[in-house]
């Protein structure tokens, strides 16, 4: 899973949670200080502008990585997830508001694009009534709703066609270097080049076949102590094919 997983999520909303039950705590003592209460104001806002950076930064990374699309348990786990982030966070901009306006302080200004990625994901993958209500809530308070005018895109279909159009040619050379290329030499193929036909074989068929199977595939290996190999997508499926070979059950650990 991303760094920025739904998990870091809820631990930066949780960080959230404790710094608005301060603010309710201590805001009776502070409110005759006009100082006081604008830092306590920032504190809140700087915690809140987290969780949003947050949320926005893992979204965009799960999909690019994983694809919301294929998988139904992604979509539920983020949806949820944002569900139990967005009444906190309204709860939030709601008590800056009457704050700020009661001692006039500096106004916190939602810029249009903080949760356009939220919306994009609840637009996308939520129901309608949920959706509906949603937005209904951001228009109460005159927050940019343009994310709901946009949706997600599945991730496989932006690089399909490169990489077929790539690969297929690729697999293509491998087959006929397989099967004619010891004729052209007049030899057999020495270790170097079995090395980099291997390469080729490897680098095409999961070019191909990551572009052609549905999923992803996540890979690690421990090389050696201190050395670890991480790979996602094609990228996985072709150390998979030139380490593997298929693998040993002890080669594998």
């Amino acid at each position: 899973m991303s760094d920025y997983s739904s998990e870091k999520i809820l631990h930066a909303k949780n960080n959230l949670d404790k710094q608005l039950a301060d603010f309710i705590s201590n805001y009776p003592n502070a409110k005759n200080d006009r100082v006081a209460v604008q830092a306590l104001v920032s504190n809140l806002i700087n915690e809140h502008s987290n969780v949003l950076s947050t949320i926005n930064i893992a979204i965009g990374k799960t999909h690019q990585e994983y694809d919301f699309f294929l998988s139904k348990d992604l979509q539920s786990d983020y949806l949820v997830t944002i569900e139990n982030f967005l009444p906190v966070s309204f709860q939030v901009i709601d008590v800056v508001g009457q704050i700020t306006k009661k001692h006039q302080l500096t106004t916190y200004t939602i810029n249009d694009r903080s949760y356009e990625t939220i919306q994009r994901l609840v637009n996308t993958f939520a129901s309608s009534d949920t959706k509906k209500s949603i937005k209904e809530d951001f228009t109460k308070r005159n927050i940019s709703t343009k994310g709901f005018h946009k949706k997600f895109r599945h991730m496989k279909g932006k690089y399909l066609r490169t990489q077929l159009f790539v690969g297929i040619p690729l697999l293509l050379l491998c087959v006929i270097l397989i099967f004619t290329g010891e004729q052209w030499l007049g030899k057999a193929f020495n270790g170097i080049q079995l090395i980099g036909l291997k390469a080729l074989i490897s680098l095409s068929v999961s070019i191909v076949g990551s572009s052609l199977i549905e999923g992803n595939v996540q890979t690690k290996w421990t090389l050696q102590k201190g050395l670890t190999i991480r790979a996602v997508g094609w990228v996985a499926v072709f150390l998979m094919i030139y380490f593997l070979n298929p693998a040993n059950p002890g080669d594998v650990y």
